[in-house]
């Protein structure tokens, strides 16, 4: 199951049009036209899940920058906010290592600093 971002709505637009328009390009399982909360009206941003991916491309190739009810829509593969927050957080794990071996290498880089420091010193006592 594929879902298809559309930006850009008339707020007259419904969702059986909706519907209806990406029906020409294969199954439609869902229509989600968000709304502002306590009222009907739309947010101009709509959601359609299609079962198949290609048919969702087809749809995407065929509808997006194009007229919709006086309007010019954005049509595309809507992200997935689970995956995008899954990978933040590996990127922010490597980062974090990354720092934590950076520092490491600091670390041990003055402890032989200080043992040639003191490897000197010795040899001047003596």
């Amino acid at each position: 199951m594929e879902t298809i971002y559309i930006g850009n709505l008339n707020y007259k637009t419904s969702a059986q049009n909706l519907k209806g328009i990406f029906s020409r390009y294969g199954k439609v399982s869902d229509v989600n036209l968000l709304k502002i909360p306590g009222t009907e009206k739309s947010k101009g941003i709509a959601f359609v899940k299609m079962q198949k991916k290609d048919q969702a491309q087809k749809a995407i190739d065929s509808l997006n920058a194009t007229q919709l009810d006086g309007r010019t829509v954005k049509v595309s593969f809507a992200i997935d906010n689970h995956e995008v927050k899954k990978q933040r957080e590996v990127e922010d794990k490597k980062k974090v290592a990354k720092e934590i071996s950076e520092e490491k290498i600091i670390i041990a880089k003055k402890r032989r600093r200080r043992r040639g420091l003191q490897e000197l010193f010795d040899n001047v006592r003596k």
